[in-house]
């Protein structure tokens, strides 16, 4: 029967430690696991785990132009980049795209090496008015459809050797995106065109080129 008054091997206060053990005996307590500190890969770990508080700060030598990237990977979200506020300006009007502004801190994960990241928009073809603007990522910018186009803002080099992903972007668009022209796509490729103010609405847009009275066929 173990007497409780005797002193129990080992002790809270001996972890880690080499301790004296009772006569006949001999042993080693291991060294307690270290836990990496929070600056240990640019992130922060609750009990040995890694966690998400906070991501990459932006580079002292960026030249913070509008819709700029950085990586803003962590061991929680994985690879993905933030993307510094910027607007589209339309024919007709302007906006940001959808989840900005946002600070400068607007985020986007990015789901593989070499993808491209762009700002889509759509638009009314009958007003040559913008509808809607959101930024998304794949493998590759899509082709411009009838009503829908899209703006190539970079392509991202993903690194996932290390602990975090590390994203490298490579940016294309330094700036505001300025739209002068709506795109051509959807329109009557057998008619004339020419971009025009119109006085019925008040708006820039395509107009069929008409010989008098009667629209080109």
């Amino acid at each position: 029967m173990i007497d409780p008054r005797a002193p129990q091997f080992p002790r809270p206060e001996d972890r880690g430690t080499q301790v004296a053990p009772p006569p006949g005996m001999s042993f080693q307590i291991p060294a307690a696991r270290r836990l990496p500190s929070p600056n240990e890969y640019g992130r922060g770990f609750v009990s040995g785990a890694l966690t998400e508080v906070s991501v990459p700060p932006i580079p002292t030598e960026a030249n913070f132009y509008a819709f700029e990237m950085f990586d803003a990977s962590t061991a929680i979200a994985g690879a993905q980049v933030r993307i510094l506020d910027g607007q589209l300006f339309g024919p007709n009007d302007e906006g940001y795209p959808s989840g900005m502004p946002a600070g400068d801190d607007f985020t986007l994960a990015i789901g593989g090496d070499g993808f491209e990241v762009w700002v889509g928009y759509t638009y009314d073809e009958s007003t040559g008015l913008i509808t809607s603007r959101f930024i998304d990522q794949g493998a590759a910018t899509p082709a411009n459809i009838s009503g829908t186009a899209y703006v190539t803002l970079g392509a991202i080099a993903v690194d996932l050797s290390g602990p975090i992903p590390v994203c490298t972007p490579t940016n294309f668009q330094c700036g505001d995106i300025i739209i002068e022209v709506l795109p051509t796509d959807g329109l009557d490729q057998s008619k004339s065109w020419v971009w025009g103010f119109d006085t019925a609405d008040g708006n820039e847009k395509w107009i069929e080129i008409c010989t008098g009275n009667i629209c080109a066929a």
